[in-house]
């Protein structure tokens, strides 16, 4: 059955203890009139679906387009509480053990 990107919302909110639109906003750091917008089905999509895929520790991809588990990819990076990543620095040889 397909979703929409309210429905597979909706189901992470709900998944995540029934979070409210207001505190999925300021995890995410996303206004929550676009938060409304989303969840209502008056938006097809955000610039901010990642930010609000990590605040409710799902998959982006699976948020964004329903491919993929719910909860999968995107949780191997760990985002700190100041959303900063550590990204890894990759030469002609590879990965290396530096990063920014």
């Amino acid at each position: 059955m397909k979703t929409t990107l309210s429905e597979r919302l909706q189901k992470a909110m709900k998944y995540r203890g029934n979070m409210t639109q207001g505190a999925l906003a300021e995890a995410s750091g996303v206004a929550q009139p676009t938060i409304w917008r989303l969840v209502n089905g008056k938006a097809k999509g955000s610039v901010k679906l990642v930010d609000i895929a990590n605040a409710l520790g799902v998959n982006v991809d699976w948020l964004a387009n329903g491919i993929g588990e719910m909860e999968g990819s995107n949780n191997e990076q760990k985002f700190r509480l100041d959303k900063s990543l550590n990204i890894s620095v990759w030469d002609e040889t590879g990965e290396t053990d530096d990063f920014v």
